[in-house]
């Protein structure tokens, strides 16, 4: 078995790097449309992120299988986990042509308390599973608190056991295969593997981490209907269930949807609001919109319309605003009619609630920052801080290099440790980024002359020190920690990561208007 799980993985391994090498090589090539280099950058992105999934995979099950994870508590909000999920995977169901939504029963409090890292994990699992093996119809993650009676008031530290459920219309698994699935080195059996690819570790690993935090995944699947996996996961709450109320019933706003987890989806969303639309499953005809101020309408639905604008234009001069839910890759609408009628997949709390804001005449200027489908601020967060990259690996110093001039952040390149205690010498950091592993001078050492120096001369300042390793053990955690180190990012991270672990030191950062860098430089190389 051992051996046919070796010979799947080595397959497993090659075929996404295959996609990352020859990408690469094409985009070297003169001669190349804009929308085929597109093409290779989505390809090269698509590989590589496969691939690291994959031994992301193969690490932690042979951590698991030799007791080395520990679960953490932490606050969490389950239900932006589960949204941040459904975002994950969108391109890649959107691309399959089938929904990928998800629905929070009210009962569930906005915090938790529980390991995030690893519930993510579980969570994307079992997503990421149920896109793979679905052609048709879709998947929808439903986020619920089991055996709760909502009749109760149930207090801040009151246990809970979580129920996270994830079900598609895909394939369906046949009962004497259920038994398998939770077994390393299989995925039901080897055609299935050959056929969707995957190592077949995923659900066994978040089996396993169900189990480490007294919980459990439950399956139940019906060959050619599809499966519903749960997970059942015991954790604390750590505030009270905010009282919603009942649901107020909204004639003038009308849903309509043909999808059963679209329509759960967005009545979810409503519910948050207080509201209980009216729903659908066809185009509503004139006598049904009397009442209508707001009309949500899936895509497909309004195929069967020849002329949309006109229809637009009717919807507009009878006072109503109509909003189009659609992925971004719907060309029957995307390009056709006009952006703001358009309200892409997976649909948010906040664009719903701007919706109906606009329908009721209330404004929805808070302040707050817009974000993008991806989680990140729309204005660069990292503008003008100053970073000090520790790293000896030239592809990686131009990579984080880039990274930061996304953000906007001012930048310096170090080879080593040495250089970056003598770049630190010389000039002010907000933050240093410090690989761990370098020539010369590792980054541990270095981290701890710089606390010696600071601590001999406490008039400047402490520096903020980030650890970059792809040593991830929790001993290597804590030993970056001990000498000094105030946060840890862990090899490779991703745009977002990066900027979300800067940003949470900016605004703390002591350097003060010290030695600027050399004009107009963003990014220099300090020997």
């Amino acid at each position: 078995m051992k051996s046919r799980f070796l010979a799947t993985m080595s397959h497993e391994i090659r075929t996404p790097l295959n996609g990352v090498v020859g990408a690469a090589e094409l985009l070297q090539k003169n001669g190349l449309s804009e929308r085929e280099k597109a093409q290779m950058v989505s390809l090269l992105t698509q590989s590589s992120r496969a691939l690291m999934a994959l031994i992301n995979d193969i690490l932690d099950w042979s951590k698991l299988d030799v007791g080395k994870v520990m679960i953490e508590r932490h606050p969490i909000n389950l239900r932006a986990l589960v949204f941040e999920s459904n975002e994950l995977f969108a391109a890649q169901a959107a691309n399959k042509d089938i929904e990928l939504t998800s629905s929070c029963n009210p009962d569930v409090p906005r915090t938790l308390h529980g390991d995030p890292t690893r519930i993510r994990q579980i969570v994307n699992n079992l997503v990421s599973n149920a896109v793979k093996f679905t052609e048709r119809g879709g998947v929808h993650i439903h986020l619920s608190i089991d055996g709760i009676d909502p009749s109760e008031r149930h207090q801040e530290g009151d246990p809970r056991t979580v129920r996270i459920e994830v079900s598609d219309t895909g394939i369906g698994i046949s009962p004497e295969k259920l038994g398998k699935l939770f077994k390393a080195f299989s995925q039901g059996d080897v055609s299935v593997t050959r056929n969707f690819g995957g190592t077949g570790l995923g659900l066994v690993i978040s089996q396993e981490l169900a189990n480490l935090m007294g919980g459990r995944i439950e399956v139940s699947s019906t060959p050619g209907v599809g499966s519903v996996f749960t997970a059942l996961l015991p954790m604390i709450a750590t505030d009270q269930v905010a009282s919603t109320g009942v649901p107020r019933a909204r004639p003038d706003i009308i849903l309509a949807a043909t999808n059963v987890g679209l329509r759960r989806h967005i009545r979810s969303l409503l519910s948050d609001l207080r509201i209980d639309p009216t729903t659908v499953g066809h185009i509503p005809d004139e006598s049904e919109l009397s009442e209508c101020r707001l009309l949500l309408v899936d895509a497909p639905m309004l195929a069967g319309i020849t002329n949309l604008s006109a229809c637009l234009d009717r919807h507009s001069a009878a006072g109503r605003r109509v909003a189009v839910l659609t992925p971004l890759n719907c060309d029957a609408v995307v390009g056709v009619l006009p952006e703001a009628v358009l309200l892409y997949k997976p649909v948010r709390l906040t664009s719903i609630r701007a919706l109906v804001d606009a329908v009721d005449g209330v404004s929805t200027s808070t302040g707050e920052q817009r974000t993008g489908s991806d989680g990140a601020q729309s204005t660069p967060p990292l503008r003008g801080l100053r970073v000090l990259i520790a790293e000896d690996n030239q592809v990686n110093q131009v990579v984080f290099q880039a990274m930061l001039a996304q953000a906007e952040a001012d930048c310096s390149i170090a080879r080593n440790g040495q250089e970056a205690l003598d770049a630190l010498a010389e000039h002010k950091f907000d933050v240093v980024l410090m690989d761990v592993q370098m020539p010369v001078l590792d980054g541990i050492s270095a981290v701890r002359e710089l606390r010696a120096r600071e601590s001999s001369n406490p008039g400047s300042g402490r520096t903020t020190v980030v650890a970059m390793t792809a040593n991830t053990e929790p001993q290597d955690i804590a030993q970056c920690r001990s000498a000094g180190m105030d946060d840890f990012l862990p090899k490779p991270f991703s745009i977002g990561q990066l900027t979300s672990v800067l940003a949470r030191h900016a605004h703390r950062s002591p350097a003060a208007a010290g030695q600027a860098l050399a004009t107009g430089a963003a990014a220099s190389t300090l020997k």
